[in-house]
Formats: structure tokens, C-alpha cells, sequence
């Protein structure tokens, strides 16, 4: 039976830590667009205490 590999001259634990790596990274992408939304959230709404993030009025 013929053997196909999606990155030809690569061993398939080559391969794997390549997903791994690909899969961690977009993990850690994620992660931090939250941390940063976050933190741009809570910087926002203690520099205008008064409702305008929640009501829209305020964008960044």
C-alpha cells in the first residue's frame, strides 16, 4: 500500500510537531486578543465610569 505524507521528506513525528506547533500558536494568538480586549475594556471603563462602553458610546 502506498504511504502518502502532506510535507513529502518529512518523518510523521516531523509532521506532528509541526501541528503542534501551528495549534499552540493559534492558541496563544487567541488568548492574548482576549487579555488585550480585556484589558482595553477595563482601561476604557475606569476612564469613563459612566456606562458609555456598555451603552456603545465609546469605541476602540
Amino acid at each position: 500500500m502506498a504511504r502518502r505524507s502532506s510535507l513529502p521528506g518529512r518523518s510523521a513525528s516531523e509532521i506532528r510537531a509541526l501541528y503542534d506547533i501551528a495549534i499552540m500558536s493559534g492558541i496563544s494568538i487567541t488568548l492574548l486578543g482576549i487579555v488585550v480586549t480585556m484589558f482595553l475594556a477595563f482601561a476604557e471603563a475606569s476612564s469613563r465610569p459612566y456606562g458609555h462602553w456598555i451603552s456603545g458610546q465609546v469605541f476602540f
